[in-house]
């Protein structure tokens, strides 16, 4: 359990700093290359003069929820799998191998991506603006009245193959975690975060892309393929990439701050149990 409360601390602390560059983070994703919409644009659009701090934190409560709820019972199962795993082996959780930790990232992954796709959906709608959702919960209620359960799993497919982006980043964060003995120390962990996020993001980003789009619109119009199949190769690498450099400014100091804080309280929550 003090996984997930450490979990639940995590998703909790890293929204409530990073919200504001999330919502121009979707705000990019959903934009085509040939827009040309730059954060200037966005912060505009986004940016209410009278109510700068609310503006900012549009959408920040599905966003709370999604976040706590992902993070609370990503590391409580993640925790669960290793240990089985390990007990399976016969070996430390410390010793289990990069395939081991992928397969239980990847599934541990799943299970959360298809416990809270439907949170992404509102989140993403109600970020993009897309949809005028007043709340959460008017979000759901509407989403279920006309989509019904199947509009809950927009963006699934991509949502499972993007759970590989977390696989590989846990991957290479428990690869990373080995050079150092334990206890490590909070610039060990920043470090540590840092690296394994830059790799994984790196790699799976267009599927962020895809998902997202996919979220907002229901489905990818046939003019967006169009559209894509006609750029050439550079133009078609912006268009995938897009957002990218606001996505690494706001995951890596979030990945930082999340895997920290978990950490940190894990370790905590795990010293005072053993001291009772």
């Amino acid at each position: 359990m003090e996984q997930a409360v450490a979990g639940f601390a995590a998703g909790t602390i890293s929204t409530l700093i990073m919200h504001p560059l999330d919502l121009a983070k979707t705000q990019l994703q959903v934009t085509r290359v040939y827009q040309h919409t730059g954060l200037r644009n966005v912060v505009n659009a986004n940016v209410n003069r009278q109510h700068f701090f609310r503006s900012l934190y549009r959408g920040l409560t599905v966003n709370l929820i999604g976040s706590t709820a992902s993070w609370g019972s990503y590391f409580f199962i993640y925790e669960k799998c290793k240990n089985a795993v390990a007990s399976y082996s016969n070996i430390p959780v410390r010793e289990l191998s990069s395939f081991q930790i992928l397969g239980c990232s990847y599934a541990s992954g799943l299970a959360v991506a298809a416990l809270t796709n439907p949170i992404w959906v509102v989140k993403s709608r109600i970020l993009s603006r897309s949809v005028p959702y007043t709340s959460f919960l008017t979000g759901i209620r509407e989403l279920l009245r006309n989509q019904g359960i199947k509009g809950c799993y927009v963006g699934i497919v991509p949502s499972f193959v993007g759970v590989c982006q977390g696989s590989l980043q846990f991957m290479a964060y428990e690869r990373l975690k080995k050079h150092y003995n334990e206890p490590m120390s909070s610039l060990q962990y920043l470090s540590v975060s840092a690296l394994s996020k830059v790799f994984s993001s790196l790699l799976m980003y267009p599927v962020m892309v895809f998902r997202t789009r996919l979220q907002v619109r229901d489905t990818l119009r046939i003019t967006d393929s169009k559209s894509l199949m006609s750029l050439r190769l550079p133009q078609i690498i912006a268009d995938l990439y897009k957002g990218y450099s606001f996505h690494l400014l706001r995951v890596v100091p979030q990945t930082c701050i999340t895997l920290l804080v978990y950490e940190q309280t894990y370790h905590f929550l795990k010293k005072d149990t053993k001291n009772k």
